[in-house]
């Protein structure tokens, strides 16, 4: 791809971890203050970006890079987690622009 959309319009938050939540997985609430990673069919909150000390920041809106299933395609779509940690289109779910699609990896804005 020609163009970056890296820091676009980024918003995020740092929360208290429940777990262990690795860079570029989708988050959920888990409860007040505090995200898990998503489990399969789970709406993500955001991304997350950097986990360390028992804290994870998330990526609530902006440009972000994640591993995805190949129901993912171009364009405006709803996503949810899938079972490996990964994206997949979803009838409902987190509405998002995928920018980009390539090697088991997409490009989306929240």
């Amino acid at each position: 791809m020609n163009v970056s959309f890296q820091g676009f319009g980024e918003g995020i938050a740092t929360f208290e971890a429940s777990g262990e939540i690795n860079p570029g997985v989708p988050v959920r609430m888990e409860k007040n203050g505090v995200v898990a990673a998503c489990a399969n069919g789970e709406v993500p909150c955001g991304i997350s970006i950097r986990a360390r000390d028992g804290f994870v920041s998330v990526l609530l809106k902006g440009y972000a890079r994640v591993k995805c299933g190949s129901s993912v395609l171009i364009g405006r779509q709803n996503i949810v987690a899938d079972v490996s940690g990964k994206i997949k289109k979803a009838d409902t779910g987190l509405p998002v622009l995928v920018v980009d699609v390539e090697d088991n990896s997409c490009g989306l804005i929240l």
